[in-house]
C-alpha cells in the first residue's frame, strides 16, 4: 500500500514537472508563483507559517506577516518550478542565472588545505550552489537527508548531483565526508532545521530553538574553516553570496553564529526562508 502510495505522489510530481516545462521564463514563473498562492488558499502549513513569523517578527502587525507568508508560499512556488527545469540548463545558462558573490572568503579558507564546509540553509533555492561551484572547478559534495518516497528521492538525487556534484547520506556516509574533506573539496551542510529534543537549545531570532551540532562537531573534528553561503533571488537571478568564515570554538560558539548568520540575511529577504517548518517545535528534555 504505502509503495503504491509513494508510486502515485511520483507520478503526480511528473505531472507538475510537466506544467512546469513552459518555454517562456516569465510564463514559468508566473505559474510558479500562482502554484505557491494556490497552496496558501488550500491553508497547508499556513498556521506553522504564521506561528514562525510571529516568533520572528513580534514587531510586526498581522497584516504584514500575513504577506511575507503570501510571498513565501510565492517563492517557494517559482524555486520549485525552476528546480524542475535546471537540469535542462547549460553551463552558459547556468552562470547567467545564478552568480557566485563574495568567492573570495571560499578561495581564502581554502588556501589551508583542509577543505571547506559551506554552511547554508533552507533559503533561497540552496540547490544551486553545489552544481555552480562545479561548473567553475570547486568539487564538493552535499550532506543529504533521504526523502522517504524512493521515486522522488531517486529524482531529486539526479538534480543535486548535477555537473559532477556528490551527495553524502547524513548519519551513513562520514568517511565519504572525511575523505572529501582531505581532498580539500568542499561540503555542503544544512543545519537549519528543528533537531528534536536532545538538540543543542541556542537563540534564533526572539527565541531558543533546538539546532543540530554536526556542522561545529564536522569542523572541530576536521578544522575545515566554515564559509557561509546563501542564494537570495534577486530579479530572477540566484546570488549565491559567500561571506567571511565562522571562527572555530565551541559547539555552542558555532552554532551561535551560525543562527545568527542565518538570522541576518533572512531578515533582509523574509519571503525567501523555508517558514513552513516547525523550526521551534522541540522543548529541551
Amino acid at each position: 500500500m504505502k509503495k503504491l502510495r509513494y508510486l502515485f505522489e511520483y507520478l503526480f510530481m511528473k505531472n507538475i514537472i510537466w506544467l512546469c516545462s513552459l518555454p517562456n521564463k516569465r510564463n514559468r514563473m508566473r505559474l510558479g508563483s500562482l502554484l505557491g498562492r494556490f497552496v496558501f488558499a488550500l491553508g497547508i502549513r499556513k498556521k506553522t507559517v504564521v506561528q514562525n513569523l510571529e516568533i520572528a517578527f513580534p514587531k510586526l502587525d498581522n497584516a504584514e506577516r500575513i504577506k511575507i507568508a503570501k510571498n513565501c508560499y510565492s517563492h517557494f512556488g517559482k524555486v520549485i518550478v525552476d528546480t524542475f527545469n535546471v537540469t535542462k540548463w547549460n553551463d552558459a545558462e547556468f552562470k547567467d542565472r545564478v552568480k557566485l558573490l563574495g568567492l573570495e572568503h571560499l578561495d581564502k579558507a581554502l588556501l589551508r588545505g583542509k577543505g571547506v564546509i559551506i554552511a547554508t540553509a533552507h533559503f533561497g533555492c540552496f540547490d544551486v550552489i553545489t552544481p555552480r561551484l562545479c561548473i567553475d572547478g570547486y568539487k564538493n559534495i552535499t550532506i543529504y537527508q533521504r526523502i522517504h518516497n524512493p521515486y522522488v528521492d531517486e529524482y531529486i538525487m539526479k538534480i543535486r548531483t548535477m555537473k559532477g556534484a556528490q551527495v553524502a547520506k547524513r548519519g551513513i556516509q562520514i568517511r565519504l565526508i572525511l575523505k572529501a574533506l582531505k581532498k580539500n573539496e568542499c561540503v555542503g551542510f544544512l543545519a537549519d532545521q528543528d533537531a528534536g529534543g536532545s538538540g543543542l537549545f541556542i537563540p534564533f531570532f526572539s527565541k531558543t530553538a533546538s539546532t543540530f551540532r554536526g556542522l561545529a562537531e564536522l569542523a572541530i573534528r576536521t578544522r575545515a574553516p566554515i564559509v557561509p553561503a546563501f542564494t537570495p533571488v534577486i530579479d530572477g537571478v540566484y546570488n549565491a553570496i559567500f561571506e567571511e568564515e565562522i571562527q572555530i570554538g565551541s559547539v555552542e560558539e558555532i552554532m551561535t553564529e551560525y543562527n545568527r548568520r542565518v538570522e541576518n540575511i533572512v531578515k533582509k529577504f523574509p519571503e525567501q526562508y523555508f517558514w513552513l517548518h516547525k523550526k521551534w517545535k522541540s522543548v529541551k528534555k
